[in-house]
């Protein structure tokens, strides 16, 4: 049988890679172990039975081990790439109806809120005025005009 025989030193905790390791090795199953009841949460927020959530749980904490953390990352990667492309697809699609609709939306002073004074008032009169005076002007004119054919 032949021997296989491991590169790396031994683990034990007397040389300062193995410190190292077994504090990170703490940590780090710390943090699996806050990310596994994080997951676990989220998948019974989403309505899921205790043993459901468990096992997604579990999936979501065991898959990357046999992957591995690049492929793992890869993979989420590509299952979520579809629902963004679509998300941004629909918000684009909402944007450019919002702009089509600000453009049809445009008239003059449409914005504007009209407030009515007693100098306005007073000049809309005056412009009143001036338009029956040119209206009646108008009038003499022809019927003067009318009058000069008639007397040929």
């Amino acid at each position: 049988m032949a021997s296989t025989q491991n590169p790396l030193p031994p683990n034990n905790g007397t040389n300062a890679v193995g410190k190292a390791a077994q504090g990170i090795g703490r940590l780090g199953q710390l943090f699996i172990l806050g990310y596994g009841y994080s997951q676990f949460r989220e998948h019974r927020e989403e309505g899921k039975t205790v043993l459901s959530s468990a096992a997604h749980t579990a999936y979501d904490l065991i898959l990357p081990e046999f992957l591995g953390w690049k492929t793992h990352l890869f993979l989420q990667a590509a299952s979520g790439l579809p629902k963004a492309l679509v998300e941004q697809g629909v918000n684009m699609s909402q944007t450019v109806r919002q702009y089509q609709q600000a453009v049809r939306d445009q008239s003059p002073f449409r914005n504007q809120t009209f407030v009515d004074s007693q100098q306005v008032y007073t000049m809309r009169q005056a412009g009143m005025a001036m338009a029956e005076q040119s209206k009646y002007a108008l009038q003499q004119t022809l019927i003067g005009n009318e009058a000069r054919y008639m007397h040929r």
